[in-house]
């Protein structure tokens, strides 16, 4: 009988999926877009678990983060409780779970609210390469997110290129006019000093044909208030050349600037600012040939006034 009954359980067990006790032993991994997780777990015949489960995350700046947490815990059934010396997710200590065939599910309740993590009987391979992928997933995300600052900032300094080559425009608009304005008066300067001149030659003559001292002295007055009021002028013609230079040096290196942008970007504040370039180099260049041209007639003023006074 006792043999009968043992080939019964024999033949029983069998045909059964299996005669052992439903175990929540194995690994298991759950992921999404933004994490990958292994769980493995251990039980023993009375019920108690130990296990691992580590955890690899993307963060709000695209990278990793990652933790592993030390589990131990029980299985009632169904039914797990496991708990934990670390903090994960700032859920608490101790959380639960059910195993119900090739799915573990853990309930974390945190700051959030509960969360239902689904994990499924799986290998520390398939882990491996879902992390690799997560991994791969954040160098692409960084990459995205570099672009997105890069043409953020690309716009940011096409916008101040913008705004400065529009200030230039007005700027080039309004110093070729007062170019244009103040070459009547350069010229002016130009006959004023020929005309100093003549009329140095014409008060030297006289005074040489006076024999009186006074009246001498009074003709060599006049021509030194002559002499002092053209070096006044040829003063102000000086900073005014100097001026002039310094001001076209730097709005020809910011007109170099703003050609290479606007090359680059053919943007429609660029016709306006082209036009009024080619407006300032035309008065520009006007201004310079009649501060070369006062420069001459101040010089040849000078060097007369030097030869009369050797006579």
């Amino acid at each position: 009988m006792r043999i009968l009954m043992a080939a019964l359980v024999g033949l029983f067990c069998a045909a059964a999926v299996s005669c052992s006790p439903r175990t929540a032993s194995g690994v298991y991994v759950a992921s999404d877009a933004n994490s990958a997780s292994m769980l493995q777990l251990v039980q023993t015949a009375d019920g108690h678990l130990s296990g691992s489960l580590q955890n690899l995350s993307l963060n709000g700046q695209n990278e990793i983060d990652g933790n592993t947490l030390t589990l131990s815990g029980s299985a009632d059934g169904d039914a797990l409780t496991l708990s934990t010396p670390e903090r994960w997710f700032a859920a608490g200590e101790t959380f639960s779970g059910s195993h119900r065939g090739d799915e573990l599910t853990l309930t974390i309740t945190g700051t959030q609210g509960v969360n239902n993590i689904v994990f499924r009987a799986s290998s520390a391979d398939e882990f491996t390469a879902l992390s690799t992928q997560l991994r791969k997933r954040a160098v692409l995300r960084q990459q995205a997110a570099a672009q997105q600052r890069a043409a953020a900032q690309a716009a940011a300094q096409d916008a101040t290129f913008r705004s400065a080559i529009s200030g230039l425009t007005n700027e080039l608009e309004q110093t070729a006019h007062y170019d244009e304005q103040d070459v009547p008066i350069i010229n002016g300067a130009i006959s004023g000093f020929t005309g100093d001149i003549d009329q140095m030659g014409q008060l030297m003559a006289a005074r040489n044909r006076e024999s009186d001292g006074l009246q001498r002295g009074q003709y060599n007055l006049a021509m030194g208030q002559i002499h002092l009021a053209t070096d006044q002028q040829h003063q102000q013609l000086q900073a005014v050349e100097s001026q002039f230079v310094q001001h076209r040096a730097r709005l020809q290196e910011d007109a170099a600037r703003a050609n290479a942008w606007c090359l680059r970007t053919q943007d429609a504040v660029c016709m306006p600012f082209t036009n009024a370039y080619a407006s300032y180099l035309q008065a520009a260049d006007v201004l310079a040939r009649s501060l070369r041209s006062a420069e001459a007639a101040y010089s040849r003023a000078a060097a007369e006034e030097q030869r009369m006074q050797a006579s």
